[in-house]
């Protein structure tokens, strides 16, 4: 089959195929679409009015049985939980997958067995960047884990966030229209686990509903770290695929950087893709692994929230001081005896990372934004200042709990953190401002502080996999 090149049509031309669309379509169906779903639907059809309009008429159809207008999609006028990573969007806070109000067990069920998921920032077009760690999925344990009817639901909610939320945070930065994202698929750990014939028939029903309800919504795809097996597993695959979605398929191998590089600015792509972006800000850095041992799908962690406070346009501040433990095993070194001519002395102990664990939520409003200073032990007696920590960042707490992992210094880990809560001003974030009647009201804040080795042992967790990345 030949494929035009429709992503140059002059505006003339979409205007007139838009226009025989609409007509040709009944007037219910037609008065739902926008012009960018007419047009979605006729490039995926060749711009084949009959073949379009059948096309929308079935997507529609999808639309009403499945009510897809019903799933809680977060946008800056509502508060529902983010169901997915991001990072670097202005009208939504980089959140991760918490046990939010709106979050479904089956959907942390199912992404505890996800490689690891992400949309990060944008390409050099403005298009939103979704990377996803293939190699790391857990293949098996996805269909003994749910069902299809719990995927395809989970990625009928992704699909829409994409398109309702990110895509127009997207356009709104850019003054242009996006409607797309570039995708990268990175396969470093695919072996041949990956050929397990349940997870690829699920793999199949999901392409397949893509590309009927979600067709012309990537711009470009990459898959890197390309293992040998990938030629097996693709001459499979690629027969499930439309010749257009085939048309922007690269696959990169393991010298892929460069071409990355050519689509997305190097501060905008993680560092293990050869980037300079780490967002340290937050657990999981730019694209959070579950095989990282993440802890932040436990409820328990989340619900147990201690300490208490209103805030409110009035009284929007708060602060709560935390002393580390004291009984840490900080390195030192110590002479050796010798019965030679010299002294020797013992090789110190290697500095360890220490983090402290800050989980909060907010019963409403826009969010909140914190900041943590540091007072090493000892430094009140030579009046020094606190240390900034981590800086001034807002979250949206008020559509799940969010937890962040603060790093002490390595060589003075005992003293105080200095936690400040405070309300948004007015310019921060996208969501609206509170009507007179609603800035009266008070917002609890919810918050819970505790040394990571303390967190672990009391939940019994899996220790956190830092060293997990590798360039």
């Amino acid at each position: 089959m030949n494929v035009k090149d429709l992503d140059n049509v002059d505006p003339e031309t979409r205007a007139q195929v838009i226009s025989d669309v609409r007509k040709a379509l009944p007037e219910k169906i037609s008065d739902y679409c926008s012009e960018t779903d007419i047009w979605r639907f006729s490039v995926a059809r060749q711009l084949d009015v009959q073949k379009s309009k059948e096309m929308i008429e079935g997507w529609y159809e999808w639309r009403m049985k499945e009510n897809i207008d019903d799933l809680r999609v977060p946008q800056p006028e509502n508060d529902y939980s983010i169901p997915y990573p991001i990072r670097g969007y202005s009208h939504l806070c980089d959140s991760n997958l918490t046990p939010g109000k709106d979050i479904e067990e089956s959907l942390l069920r199912m992404d505890s067995k996800f490689g690891g998921g992400c949309y990060h920032k944008v390409d050099k077009k403005g298009h939103p960047v979704y990377i996803d760690r293939m190699g790391y999925y857990d293949i098996k344990g996805i269909p003994a884990t749910c069902t299809i009817e719990e995927l395809t639901h989970c990625h009928f909610l992704l699909q829409e966030f994409a398109l309702k939320s990110i895509m127009k945070s997207c356009s709104k930065d850019s003054g242009q229209e996006i409607s797309k994202q570039t995708v990268i698929f990175d396969l470093k750990g695919v072996g041949i686990k990956a050929m397990y014939w349940p997870a690829l028939t699920m793999l199949k029903d999901m392409l397949k509903y893509d590309q009927l309800y979600f067709p012309e919504s990537m711009y470009k795809t990459f898959f890197v770290n390309v293992p040998s097996i990938f030629v097996t597993l693709w001459n499979i695959i690629k027969n499930w695929l439309d010749p257009r979605v085939l048309s922007k398929i690269e696959v990169c191998g393991k010298r892929f950087t460069p071409i990355l590089l050519e689509h997305i600015d190097a501060d905008n792509l993680p560092s293990f893709l050869g980037g300079n972006c780490c967002c340290e800000h937050i657990p999981g850095g730019c694209v959070p692994s579950p095989n990282k041992n993440l802890y932040t799908f436990d409820k328990n962690i989340t619900s147990d929230l201690p300490h208490k406070s209103s805030l409110s346009y009035e009284n929007f501040t708060h602060s709560y001081t935390y002393t580390t433990p004291t009984n840490f095993d900080l390195p030192e070194t110590k002479p050796k005896k010798s019965s030679g001519w010299f002294t020797k002395t013992d090789s110190p102990k290697p500095l360890v990372d220490r983090y402290v664990i800050l989980t909060f939520s907010t019963s409403s409003g826009r969010g909140i934004v914190v900041e943590c200073m540091w007072k090493p032990a000892g430094s009140e007696s030579i009046g020094a200042e606190p240390e900034l920590l981590y800086p001034e960042r807002m979250f949206e707490s008020q559509r799940a709990p969010v937890i962040l992992e603060i790093k002490l210094p390595k060589d003075k880990p005992i003293g105080e953190m200095i936690i400040n809560f405070r309300l948004p001003r007015a310019d921060e974030g996208a969501s609206p401002l509170p009507s007179v009647e609603e800035s009266k009201h008070e917002i609890s804040l919810e918050y819970s502080v505790k040394m990571e080795a303390e967190l672990i042992s009391e939940y019994g967790l899996t220790p956190v996999n830092r060293n997990f990345d590798a360039k």
